[in-house]
């Protein structure tokens, strides 16, 4: 077999079952370059193909239009009596913990929402918007119980969070 189809064969090999090696060190060029670090499961699965979201679908509440009661994020327990709070407060907690890096994905045209405005610097670019902290930036709040759900999630997936990382109770 001439080399270049065998560098082809081992990368190929490499994307479809990525070893922990590989894994760590698109890892960590990641953070060099964003101070963020995904976890090994997103790098495997843009390894393999999987480009805009994880493979695995959020995980849907059981029964969405029940108001939720609280969250639990990174195990700290937070109490709330509404979806958007659970938004706001996650959205402040990413904001906490990555700075503008956060802003600038959440921002983001061309992000994991394909052109539609879910946050914006001018208020008048959504329907309802609720001010993240001081930062300038609003969230748009007009949006169904699933809607919201699935923006929690993308939002913690925009900073190398795992769908893991938050429980929500209803």
């Amino acid at each position: 077999m001439p080399l270049q189809q065998t560098i082809e064969k081992v990368w190929q090999f490499m994307q479809a079952e990525p070893d922990d090696e590989l894994v760590d060190l698109v890892r960590q060029r990641i953070y060099d370059l964003v101070d963020i670090r995904p976890d090994q499961e997103q790098v495997v699965e843009v390894l393999r193909g999987s480009r805009d979201q994880p493979s695995k679908p959020y995980p849907l509440p059981a029964h969405p239009w029940e108001k939720p009661t609280g969250y639990r994020l990174w195990g700290k327990p937070h109490y709330v009596r509404s979806w958007i709070e659970i938004l706001m407060g996650v959205a402040e907690a990413l904001y906490k913990r990555h700075g503008t890096a956060f802003l600038d994905r959440l921002l983001d045209p061309l992000g994991p929402q394909g052109g539609q405005r879910y946050a914006s610097y001018d208020p008048d670019d959504l329907r309802r918007p609720k001010q993240l902290m001081s930062t300038g930036v609003y969230i748009e709040a007009d949006l169904l119980a699933e809607q919201i759900y699935t923006r929690i999630y993308q939002c913690l997936f925009l900073c190398g969070h795992s769908c893991s990382d938050i429980k929500i109770h209803t």
